[in-house]
Order: structure tokens, then sequence, then C-alpha cells
């Protein structure tokens, strides 16, 4: 999961090899980038990083990207099959001049094989699954028939449903200006 499935651009490549070599972090790619329903220009590229202190990590991340420490949220959520309840942090980040929008979570290490196992599996989605994804992400994406919430609701939903997971919320449990 440290490279993607579907080929970046080559500055966009270079993009996350710099922020890896900042960062001192391997950066693990999961979700649509390495699925065949990643669509270049809309959908976004999910990443997560691993560390024995989040909060450097944070502030690594932060100087990085030029970030405010308020767009990182606390969050909590269940990694199944193994049910390990796990915390972490995330934030958004666009770029406009590279065309790439980006979700970034960062988990303490001791996380690391539950979360990883999670990706995988949602990164081998059954036939179907890719077919129902890029038909609500087209009727997102170029028609505009549903919602942003719609959108992400039936996404996780169906996603969840077709690897035989309960349903994986995520909560967001800190305010955006309080970092634990």
């Amino acid at each position: 999961m440290e490279y993607t499935r579907n080929k970046l651009p080559e500055k966009v490549q270079s993009f996350f090899n710099k922020m890896s070599k900042y960062i001192n972090s391997k950066i693990y790619f999961y979700g649509s980038i390495q699925r065949r329903d990643y669509l270049i220009n809309n959908s976004d590229i999910d990443i997560c990083v691993f560390t024995d202190n989040t909060q450097t990590m944070i502030h690594k991340i932060q100087h990085f990207l030029h970030l405010k420490k308020d767009t990182f949220k606390k969050i909590m959520w269940t990694a199944h099959p193994s049910n390990t309840i796990v915390y972490g942090y995330k934030t958004k980040y666009k770029n406009k001049d590279l065309n790439i929008k980006l979700e970034i979570t960062i988990y303490n290490e001791k996380y690391k094989n539950a979360i990883l196992q999670q990706h995988i599996i949602k990164s081998e989605l059954p036939f179907y699954a890719i077919f129902f994804l890029i038909i609500l992400k087209f009727m997102y994406y170029n028609l505009r028939l549903i919602s942003k919430n719609q959108f992400i609701y039936y996404k996780n939903k169906f996603t969840n449903i077709s690897v035989g997971h309960p349903d994986n919320n995520l909560f967001i449990i800190s305010s955006p200006n309080v970092i634990y």
C-alpha cells in the first residue's frame, strides 16, 4: 500500500516523495486510488501515516502542507475484522497546482496492522461493488443528482456491505480547535 494501483502523474508522485522524506515516514495509500473506481480529477487520494508520536507528525504535516493546526480533527472508529477501536487525526488538503485533493489520517504505530488489514480488504472489492461505485460517482460528479452527504453515505455503506463488515462509523471526538 506504499504504492498506488492507479498511476499518479509524475509531479504528484514527486510531491508524495518529498512529503514522505520531509515527515521521515512512509505514506500508505488506500481507498479508490487502489481500485478501479478511482476517477482522475474527481476522486480524492486517501493516505495514512503511522508514527510513535502523533503530535510531532501533525506538526510536520502541518508545516509541510502549510495547514492550520485546527484543521486536524481527532477521530475514532472500529477497524474490522479485528474489531480494534482506533484513534487518529484526520485532515484534508487541496493543491490546485497539482490538481489533487488529499484526505490524510495520522495513526499511532500500534494500530498499523489492524488499519492496513482493513484497507487491504477494501482494496479488493468485488466487480459489482466497483460497478456500483462508478455509477454512484458518475451520479455525483457528472450529473450532480445527489448531494455530497448522500454520496459519502452510500459510498461508505455499500463499500462496507460489499466486504461483509458492519458499518464503520467514524466519529470526530474533538472540536476543531483542540488537539489531544
